[in-house]
């Protein structure tokens, strides 16, 4: 395929309010007299008026509210290009979201999808100066012209995204704001369909053993009937020195076949701390008699087998991911959307793949009210062994069993799944986030919900029928339901009062897997400084940080907002609440940093009785307050520092005294053994309380010794580990009652310093 992006000539935006206008094609926008603003591809229309100076900074003090007189415009995008060539298509690779195109005068489509390209017919439309008119309509509109039946049970402020393919983040959410104008947020190609050419390939890994890994490979071509049993098709992989091929005769332009991968050629694909993550690059070619290469593209393929061992019936309770038959303790973070507005996405990928690597990560789900990551974010998980957990946009309501609805869906979960299926990295799907939740505390049966349960599964046996799929996170079902009982449940997630971090409401939960767990850590003085007017800043009591803090507390609990919360939980840790900017921002980073640290531990000591965290969340979309570890400008929180400690493959940790003594445990989430040194500090005076070796075998934990404690005694400890040339820290600190600040920090220099000695 002959495939070239766009370079536009000019792109111009017509707001056109359709309440005074009601405008319907190009001509008739050209003969108003309305006037456009500069626009951009990539680009949305937000930034584009922002920059036009039709709205002020958005991101700043409580001015993303002005976007609400916007809701019921339509805009209208008239682009120029130039193109050498005819081409046959014309595609959108993102367009959000209702959308109406012409070119050249000619109206080619409609697009109402923002998950998924959109490809038009152009044969015989293009020239050597093009125009492209756009008509983006309004959400909003779209949604109030919707039936809402007493079954879709969702939020009041963001119902209007159950019938609309739109991200539901987009409608505002506790940890987005709301912006709905959309535009064409990616870039826009044309294309040239090849006569012969692979349209699919489809390998899965069926079983690994001693003499090497069976392996199914489905294919769908693009050939003339006149090649058939003369063809031939042919995959040939490589793994740096590793090198494997296997091919058929093609008799028909779909086919299937078996093959093995020799043990001296395999190499397997593992997750972070299991092991290398070996990529193959494979090459699909297919070849004439001759030996002509007719066509030929590559994918990635990594070879393993990945199973999650969970309840289908809610009768026991387990939760288990296997990689290649070895158990995997997940530590992994939810992946929210980079950024409020999505055509700066790949401004901000890269350095949010770093963090996500850096942090020690071996997992990250793609959270439901967002959007279908790109190639560049399941390669690099690809290459650095962290699994993916991807649920189908959908959240936190309950959507239409409708054939209109079903047709939306029935074109972006194929096309969905056929384009991220080949990434070893993927490890399961997941229907939705929190809608069976949602339907459990309305007492609605999930279980009769078709959506999940029926439709998608159906669509996914045609597409990718050898992956783990869940039908919600959490999976009400079973016992759950019949008891009313969350404890029930085998994954959860674990959000509750969100008062001390080791409350019963923590400690005593029953579940296996958290899929969803979170505490509130304030940006730092500076960050804030950034998108809070300076009257504003301190006390916090106002309308510029209410806005920052988004939907969920001004709409939800007035009276019981997420800075309040964040403000009770310093008092929780420290005895008072803050008295300054500068304090509620450090004390604040130290409870998230500790409540954080110690939810990983927690886990991990639990092993294998508990299989599984992922914490909310890694990175901010936006200027705000909330639960993610990295703010929106990049700004590392503490958390951060210390769950980079407690998430590496090899941790020493304390488990919280019962009497007297606290056990000191080293943990093992790997496929290594470690032999050596354990050292204990006192955090203050750096004298030294505990020494002696360890063996640590493979995937274990293993207690090495207790510490003496006193219950009225606050006491802080630096925990270190020595096999040969590496040194693994960890701290622990016994609250004996409220922590005093300068202390904290006076421990936390000690703590540092001692690392770089």
């Amino acid at each position: 395929m002959k495939k070239e992006k766009i370079q536009f000539t000019s792109v111009k935006i017509y707001p056109v309010d359709t309440e005074s206008h009601g405008i319907v094609c190009p001509e008739e926008l050209l003969s108003s007299g309305l006037t456009s603003i500069e626009g951009s591809i990539p680009g949305n229309i937000e930034l584009d008026m922002q920059s036009a100076g039709m709205v002020p900074e958005l991101f700043f003090g409580t001015n993303i509210l002005c976007l609400e007189e916007y809701e019921l415009y339509d805009f209208w995008y008239r682009c120029t290009f130039r193109a050498g060539e005819d081409y046959d298509t014309l595609t959108f690779e993102g367009i959000d979201t209702l959308a109406e195109i012409w070119l050249n005068g000619k109206k080619i489509g409609e697009a109402d999808n923002m998950f998924i390209p959109h490809s038009f017919p152009i044969r015989g439309l293009c020239a050597d100066e093009n125009e492209l008119w756009v008509r983006i309509k309004s959400a909003v509109r779209y949604a109030d012209e919707q039936q809402y039946d007493v079954g879709l049970w969702g939020p009041s402020y963001n119902a209007q995204s159950v019938h609309i393919r739109k991200a539901p983040h987009s409608f505002g959410w506790d940890i987005c704001p709301r912006a709905m104008l959309g535009g064409i947020f990616k870039d826009v190609y044309l294309a040239s369909l090849p006569s012969v050419a692979i349209e699919e390939v489809y390998f899965n890994t069926e079983s690994v053993g001693y003499n090497g890994a069976t392996v199914n490979a489905v294919y769908d071509l693009n050939i003339p009937s006149t090649l058939y049993h003369k063809a031939t098709v042919e995959f040939e992989g490589r793994c740096n020195d590793a090198v494997f091929v296997a091919s058929e005769r093609i008799e028909f332009k779909h086919g299937m076949f078996t093959f093995l991968i020799d043990a001296g050629v395999l190499r397997l694909w593992n997750p972070k701390g299991y092991g290398e993550p070996n990529v193959y690059t494979v090459t699909a070619r297919i070849k004439a008699p001759s030996g002509e290469i007719l066509a030929e593209s590559t994918f990635p393929f990594g070879v393993r087998t990945v199973e999650i061992d969970f309840d289908r019936k809610g009768e026991e309770k387990h939760f288990l991911v296997k990689v290649s038959g070895t158990p995997v303790m997940i530590k992994g973070t939810n992946w929210v959307p980079l950024d409020a507005f999505h055509s700066r996405d790949v401004l901000r990928m890269q350095k949010a793949l770093a963090l996500l690597d850096e942090v020690g990560c071996n997992a990250v789900r793609c959270w439901g009210g967002g959007i279908y990551e790109d190639e560049a974010f399941f390669r690099f998980c690809d290459e650095k062994g962290i699994l993916v957990w991807q649920d189908f946009m959908m959240a936190c309501n309950v959507y239409p069993s409708t054939q209109e609805f079903y047709k939306k869906l029935q074109r972006e979960i194929p096309t969905v799944v056929k384009r991220i299926r080949k990434h070893p990295s993927l490890a399961c799907y997941c229907g939705d986030n929190e809608c069976d939740l949602g339907m459990f505390f309305h007492h609605i049966d999930p279980t009769c919900y078709k959506v999940t349960r029926e439709f998608i599964p159906e669509l996914l046996f045609r597409f990718d029928p050898f992956r783990a799929y869940l039908p919600s996170s959490p999976y009400f079902v079973g016992r759950a339901l019949a008891e009313r009982d969350e404890n029930a449940l085998a994954e959860n997630h674990l959000w509750g009062p969100r008062n001390s971090f080791k409350s019963k409401f923590y400690v005593e939960n029953k579940n296996v897997f958290i899929s969803e767990i979170g505490y509130h850590g304030c940006p730092s003085a500076e960050s804030i400084r950034r998108f809070i007017p300076e009257a504003s800043l301190w006390p916090w009591e106002n309308d510029d940080w209410m806005v920052h803090q988004t939907v969920a507390g001004g709409v939800w609990f007035p009276e019981w907002n997420r800075i309040k919360l964040m403000a009770w939980q310093v008092r929780e840790l420290f005895g008072k609440e803050a008295d300054s900017l500068e304090e509620l921002s450090i004390c604040s980073q130290i409870s998230q940093a500790e409540a954080l640290k110690f939810f990983v531990e927690y886990t991990r000591l639990s092993k294998w009785k508990k299989t599984g965290i992922m914490w909310w969340n890694l990175l901010d979309c936006w200027p705000q307050f909330s639960d993610a570890v990295v703010d929106y400008y990049f700004d590392k929180k503490l958390a951060f520092e210390y769950l980079k400690r407690v998430q590496r493959p090899l941790c020493f940790m304390v488990e919280d005294a019962v009497g007297w003594d606290a056990d000191c445990t080293v943990g093992n989430d790997g496929s290594r053994s470690y032999t050596g040194r354990y050292e204990i500090f006192d955090g203050l005076n750096g004298r030294l309380m505990a020494e002696g070796s360890f063996h640590s075998p493979a995937n274990q934990n293993v207690t090495v010794c207790t510490l003496p404690l006193s219950k009225s005694v606050t006491s802080y400890f630096i925990l270190k580990l020595t096999v040969g040339e590496e040194v693994f820290f960890n701290h622990y600190v016994h609250f004996g009652g409220p922590l005093k600040k300068e202390e904290y920090l006076a421990f936390l220099d000690a703590y540092r310093k001692m690392q770089q000695q």
